[in-house]
């Protein structure tokens, strides 16, 4: 009887013991997936905000070239190319279609007028699709102004003493298509086509990322 007795305490402190060992398991693991989720919440809105200040900042650059461009363009006695270019651009669902846009719209400002889209370290002419004349011309020299080079290298706008022009097109702050114009060398030659031009290629390259 004795030993009985004394091997049912026994067995009864053993359920005691797991069962409060299983409720501090219990709490441990409760407090700890708190603590996680606590940690994963900060970080995700650490993230967020991180993210947010990003994109605030490339808005307030594309609303910049916006205005740049809008500036511009006040003085261009081309405001019905232009307005027609802004609308195509507006209108376009894709970036093909921008470009396509920005293409046909400097042919119809220049006729040395060029896009050349980006592909790996080397730059393809984009064929014009709405006037196949000014693609065959532009499509007859091999060589590349070397402003468009130093435009797709370097992200910015470059011009060669008011003759001619190159504009970079960009999405998320990466050139992927250059804007080529050339005056016809006349000269006293007005610079404001290619002031045009380049109004062109940034209203362009504000929706690209839009």
């Amino acid at each position: 009887m004795l030993e009985d007795s004394f091997r049912n305490m026994i067995d009864a402190a053993r359920v005691r013991i797991n069962a409060e060992v299983d409720g501090q398991l219990t709490t441990l693991l409760e407090q700890h997936a708190t603590v996680t989720t606590q940690a994963r919440d900060r970080a995700a809105a650490e993230a967020d905000g991180r993210w947010s200040a990003q994109l605030d900042k490339r808005n307030a650059e594309v609303q910049r070239e916006m205005e740049a461009a809008l500036a511009g363009s006040v003085a261009v006695p081309f405001p019905g190319p232009l307005l027609a270019a802004f609308r195509a651009i507006d209108s376009a669902a894709t970036v093909s279609d921008i470009l396509r846009a920005v293409a046909d719209a400097a042919s119809e400002l220049l006729p040395r007028a060029t896009l050349f889209v980006v592909n790996g370290a080397q730059l393809d002419r984009w064929p014009f699709g709405a006037h196949p004349d000014h693609a065959s011309v532009a499509g007859k020299s091999r060589e590349v102004d070397p402003v468009v080079s130093d435009a797709m290298k370097t992200g910015r706008v470059v011009r060669d003493n008011g003759t001619s022009i190159a504009a970079p097109m960009l999405l998320e702050g990466t050139p992927v298509a250059v804007l080529y114009g050339a005056s016809d060398g006349t000269p006293g030659a007005s610079e404001q086509p290619l002031a045009t031009l380049e109004a062109i290629a940034r209203y362009g390259s504000a929706h690209l990322g839009s």
